[in-house]
Order: structure tokens, then sequence, then C-alpha cells
């Protein structure tokens, strides 16, 4: 068995078998299309609010769905707050939740967030559907900690949660145009594979107003949308909040009696991938006139310090002279919470900040948001 297994794959994977896939696929979407101008679904009937989220699979997708939840930020006057996994739940009190429990704040925040979803995700969606981001007040909170040894590079662990790649591949060569495609060329391995999955995305495309419209009108599925808006924060939990971290090092108590490696990550220096990223992405908000605010994330320097390792922030505080000379090069919008990495009560670990962290990064924050008072 094991002798015939170069065979079986060379019998499973043959190229003429490919090509087939290929054909096979691009013939049952252009059955699909035809099909579709013949049997008319009524679009499934969208609200115009606000909401805080929206499904991750139309993210990856790019749909009609996502970009009618961009709109409806637009059209309430609200904010989309993008973030990495400093800006996730956070049980529940991160502080985008903070700003929104603030009875004084009448601002929306529609939030996306997630462990690598960085601005290396939202560049193609952006590039294939400008219109969609048109006008938007786009907030991206930046975490220095993507620019550390075994981060600083493309990620193909979070380029496939959340990008599809059938949808990346349609943009190819936009993504040429725009000098970018070398974030992405490593996901793909057999162009006619890679050209299947981009037919494959066009004919989910053509498709989606049977599984999605359908079933929507029929209450077979609900809208992919969900969150509310202005639930009260209970701001007396502050001082619990505050005394979960151990302040001679700056991270929680339950860090340092789970976690026994105390190492410090140290700045990738030689990889010029998420600076390169941060340039590229603000010229392209700009151009596609995107109202962009950068929130300039934190380090934790006094844990650096606590464990004996101050020796590396240098190449943090390099980081910072950097990152800013390109905010002021490109005149972005900024709020800068870079002063926030010298205090002992915000974080949890030596990349996160904690509960109280959270509230601390609120008060830098709310000045920026309107104010009913």
């Amino acid at each position: 068995m094991i002798n015939n297994i170069p065979e079986i794959v060379e019998r499973k994977f043959a190229l003429k078998k490919l090509k087939d896939l290929g054909i096979g696929l691009l013939i049952g979407a252009l059955i699909t299309f035809v099909f579709s101008l013949f049997i008319k679904i009524d679009s499934a009937e969208l609200p115009e609010k606000q909401f805080r989220n929206v499904e991750a699979n139309h993210i990856k997708k790019n749909t009609k769905y996502f970009h009618h939840y961009l709109n409806q930020i637009k059209e309430n006057g609200g904010t989309l707050l993008l973030g990495t996994s400093e800006t996730v739940w956070m049980d529940g009190v991160n502080y985008w939740r903070v700003l929104d429990g603030d009875s004084s704040i009448t601002e929306n925040i529609s939030v996306l967030s997630g462990a690598g979803r960085c601005m290396d995700i939202y560049y193609p969606l952006i590039i294939a559907s400008p219109e969609a981001w048109k006008g938007l007040d786009l907030m991206v909170f930046v975490n220095p900690t993507y620019w550390r040894e075994g981060l600083n590079n493309p990620r193909e662990i979070y380029m496939t949660r959340y990008l599809d790649l059938g949808f990346l591949y349609s943009v190819k060569n936009k993504l040429e145009d725009a000098g970018v495609w070398d974030w992405y060329d490593h996901l793909y391995k057999n162009s006619i594979v890679d050209n299947s999955k981009a037919v494959g995305y066009a004919l989910d495309k053509a498709r989606s107003v049977y599984y999605y419209d359908f079933k929507i009108k029929q209450g077979m599925i609900d809208l992919p949308f969900d969150g509310n808006f202005h639930d009260p924060y209970d701001f007396t939990q502050l001082n619990n909040y505050r005394e979960l971290i151990d302040t001679t090092k700056n991270v929680s108590y339950h860090f340092l009696e789970t976690t026994k490696d105390n190492d410090f990550p140290a700045v990738d220096v030689e990889s010029s991938y998420r600076s390169d990223m941060l340039s590229k992405f603000i010229q392209l908000c700009q151009n596609e006139g995107i109202n962009l605010t950068i929130v300039l994330g934190p380090y934790n320097a006094f844990y650096a310090d606590a464990v004996n390792q101050s020796e590396k922030k240098q190449a943090y505080e390099n980081l910072y002279v950097q990152l800013t000379d390109t905010l002021s090069k490109y005149e972005v919008n900024t709020i800068d919470l870079w002063n926030l990495s010298y205090r002992n009560d915000v974080f949890k670990d030596y990349q996160h900040h904690g509960k109280y962290g959270a509230y601390v990064i609120y008060k830098e924050l709310k000045p920026y948001f309107n104010e009913s008072n």
C-alpha cells in the first residue's frame, strides 16, 4: 500500500483532474448566473439602524451585508473601531464598552476585533469595494506588540481565519497594482487550484441571493447583525479591577500565578513588514476618502523593568519615533497612548491591558467622541 502512495497522489491530483475541476466550477457558476436571470428573489429588507458587529463570514467574503453594516455606521454618524486582541470583549469591560456605557457619549461605536486582525486583513476589503468605505469614520488601534519577533511578518493563520481565499485571489490584480500582493502570495501554491478558489467565490456570490436573502425572508436564518448600544457601565467596580493587578510588575496576579516564562518580547528590528503596512494602509484610506484616526497603543515598559530586561525597551522607543514620524508625515489624526507604557496599573500581561487599563484608555479616548454635555 505504501509503495502505491506516489501513484495514488499522481492520479488524484493530476493536472487534467485539476483542470476539469476548474472547468466544472466555471460551468456551475455560469449555470447559476443564467438561472438567476430568470428567477427573481427580492432582497431581504435590511434595518436602517447601526449595529455593533456583523457575522465574520460576511466580512471574509466581502458580502453586501457587510457593506450594509458599513453604510449604516455612516448613515447614523457612528464610528467603526478596528482592533486586534487588545480590543476583544475582555470579559465585557474593554475600553469601547466603557465608552459605550458613559451616558454623556452619544456616538455609536461599532467594533470589529480579534487576535491578528491587523490592517493587512482590511486592505483587500477596502481595495475591492472602496465605495462601501468612503466617508467612514474609522478608528484603528495599533498595538506595538505586532512589531515583535514572530509577529512582524505575514501570518497565514490570521489571513486564512479572517479572509476567504477565493475572495482574496479575485482581487489579486488590484493588490498587485497597489504593490502589496507579496503580503498574501504565500497563501497560494498552485495557479489552477487558486483560480478554482476564485471561481468558487464567484459561484458563492451568485448563489448568495438564495441562501441569504431567501432564507432571511422565510425566517430560516436571522440577519447577520447584532449588538446594542449604550448599555450602562458599572463604574463602581473600578477599585476591584485595579486590585487584580500586581502594581510592582504591572501584570495581573493571575498572570504571575499561571505563567512561568517571564521573558519580555523583543522588537523585530530586521523586518519592515508592519511599518510598510501602516504606511500603505494610511495612503489607501486617504485615497479612498476614509476618515482615519490611529490610536497608538502602549507597550508594557514597566514590566520589562520589573523582570530585569530593560535593555529591550530601547527598540520599542525607537519604534515609537518611527511610528510617530510616519503618522506625522501623512498628517494622520492620532490619539497617542504611549504614555500609558510607564504606568503600573494598565496591563494584565506583557501585551494586553487589563480591566482597569480599559478604564484608563477610555479616559484618554473620551474627548474624541461626541458628548451630550
